[in-house]
């Protein structure tokens, strides 16, 4: 008799990230400032060029790390050049 190491379709389930939805914390709501929402900036993780345009990963306060995931502008890092300072001297 052999022995495939394949699975069925129908023993797949999809990947639940969290077992407890009930316990989620909902993010925290941003801090109004000149009319603007600003959010809490805990840390940057990448950046790039793209198209000639500098742009940012950035690791949010409070939200989960699927937010981790999108690209920002960097004229949205206008109030955070300490954090664009600090990135830069360990990445140059």
């Amino acid at each position: 008799m052999e022995i495939y190491n394949t699975l069925h379709i129908a023993l797949l389930e999809p990947y639940e990230d969290n077992k407890f939805p009930s316990q989620n914390k909902p993010p925290p709501l941003p801090i109004i400032r000149e009319g603007e929402p600003e959010y809490e900036l805990e840390d940057i993780i990448d950046s790039r060029l793209y198209y000639r345009n500098l742009k940012y990963r950035a690791k949010w306060t409070g939200y989960s790390p699927e937010h981790d995931k999108v690209w920002y502008a960097a004229a949205n890092f206008e109030n955070a050049e300490h954090a664009k300072q600090q990135f830069h001297q360990c990445y140059p």
